[in-house]
């Protein structure tokens, strides 16, 4: 508080309208960031070739047979 009647003195403004500037502006702020989300960044890895063909259940059927 005492810094905010410092503040509203130097620019000779009411309290209250320096509440109101600085309320404006962190909400514009806060707005424009939720405008723009950021992705996260996952994670990739080098697997290396298939050993089966998803679409072929009898391939799988085998290879889940030999684990």
């Amino acid at each position: 508080m005492v810094d905010l009647k410092k503040l509203a003195a130097d620019r000779q403004r009411t309290m209250s309208s320096i509440v109101d500037e600085f309320l404006r502006q962190g909400l514009s702020k806060a707005q424009s960031q939720s405008k723009t989300p950021s992705s996260p960044t996952l994670p990739t890895f080098r697997m290396g070739r298939p050993r089966a063909n998803l679409a072929d259940r009898d391939q799988l059927g085998r290879l889940m047979d030999d684990i």
